[in-house]
């Protein structure tokens, strides 16, 4: 048995790999890592990137053009294992600047300017091993330590992962994070029709839908429809009527969810000429009230952003153009298995969604001053946030306070209208 080599940055070799006293062999294998940094050295491997990936977060084309876009990102960072000269796994990311927020709830407690190392979710492609996830975990702490960035961010990843289990522990102790916030990540897999699902839904909730679909018809009866979006030639029809409705939502005046820029029409342009573009937007009466947009990669529907005008909320807008969606996705030519709504547990989600996972962002931080203030800050965030939700939860006042939060945000865009 030889043990196998770690290389560190482009084409470097080091010696073999005994980090924190652990050894790792292979049997007549020669293993190397290599960090990409420039989108020239990405031309190699974009085949095998491309037959790996299996979400559109970390999708080469979206990838490459998302970074071009956005005035934060400095350049890539995938970190690839080789064995015997063949891409063995990758982790794909990217190195950007600018202010992170640090969040209790919706409110942001700190808020600095920091270099961060950026790892997608559903970046983590090919062979997931635990050998594999040591060397990528010790190839991000190496990038800090020299200086790269102030922390390194490792979004979304599987609470049973390899990759979580050595995030959390391979880096030394001041360089880890040591409370963090977990997610319930949710999704849908399809049944053979959209009947068969509106069966398995409890009554209560399929009566509901379809109630709130006849209110809407009756009391507007010059007309609803949905249209729903997949060209490139549609797309600025498209981000116009999104952005009116997200403007009237509470997501809107809290500044997340959907963000209209050159950047966001650009990839939604590429994602219409990939033809995995699923953009739904209701009507009513010409005038747009709530929309979905997904991407349909592979065998599954991403949903991206969701968001509805408050105004016709006795309606579930927001929920009758996601069962619209989920509709389309079950009509055969579709080809899709499996609605992804993402993590967070939104009502929703859970009254849509079938099965669930749990997943939580992993911080890893550089061994400098700013790196350790950078972790003070937020474990103190994640520890407040996590204990608060769960005091929430207990005194069973959880959507109450949510539904408070987000009617002072849509209070607070009549007022700026």
């Amino acid at each position: 048995m030889t043990s196998f080599e770690v290389s560190s940055g482009v084409g470097s070799d080091t010696g073999g790999s005994t980090d924190r006293g652990v050894k790792y062999t292979r049997s007549a294998m020669d293993v190397s890592v290599r960090v990409i940094r420039t989108t020239d050295e990405l031309d190699p491997i974009r085949g095998v990137w491309a037959n790996w990936c299996k979400n559109p977060e970390a999708d080469v084309d979206l990838f490459l053009l998302s970074a071009e876009a956005d005035s934060k990102v400095i350049r890539p960072h995938v970190i690839v294992v080789f064995r015997n000269g063949t891409p063995d796994c990758m982790l794909v990311g990217r190195l950007d600047t600018g202010f992170q927020k640090m969040k209790v709830g919706y409110a942001t407690v700190f808020r600095p300017h920091i270099r961060r190392l950026v790892f997608l979710s559903g970046g983590y492609l090919g062979n997931q091993t635990q050998e594999n996830s040591a060397l990528v975990v010790t190839e991000i702490c190496k990038s800090l330590k020299s200086g790269e960035a102030d922390c390194a961010e490792l979004r979304q990843v599987p609470l049973e992962s390899s990759l979580f289990m050595e995030a959390r522990t391979r880096p030394g102790f001041f360089l880890r994070q040591h409370f963090r916030t977990e997610y319930v990540h949710r999704y849908l897999e399809l049944p053979d029709s959209f009947e068969d699902y509106l069966q398995a839904l409890p009554r209560k909730q399929r009566h509901e839908a379809r109630r709130h679909a006849r209110l809407l018809g009756k009391d507007f009866p010059q007309g609803t429809h949905i249209h729903c979006y997949r060209n490139e030639q549609e797309i600025g029809q498209l981000a116009e009527d999104v952005k009116k409705v997200h403007a009237t939502s509470y997501q809107g005046n809290l500044g997340v969810g959907y963000s209209d820029s050159e950047g966001t029409r650009a990839r939604l342009r590429a994602a219409a000429r990939k033809d995995v573009l699923r953009g739904c937007v209701l009507y009513v009466s010409k005038e747009p009230v709530a929309y979905f947009i997904g991407f349909k990669f592979q065998e599954t529907l991403f949903g991206q952003v969701l968001g509805f005008n408050p105004q016709f909320q006795k309606y579930s807008p927001g929920l009758q153009i996601l069962l619209h969606a989920i509709e389309e996705s079950c009509e055969p030519a579709a080809g899709v298995n499996v609605v992804d709504l993402g993590w967070g547990d939104r009502y929703y989600k859970q009254a849509v969604c079938n099965r669930s996972s749990m997943q939580s962002p992993v911080q890893v931080f550089a061994p400098t001053w700013k790196g350790l203030r950078l972790n003070v800050e937020k474990s103190m965030v994640a520890w407040f946030d996590t204990r608060l939700k769960r005091w929430l939860a207990l005194a069973g006042i959880t959507d109450y306070i949510r539904k408070l939060w987000q009617l002072f945000a849509v209070r607070k865009s009549h007022i700026k209208a």
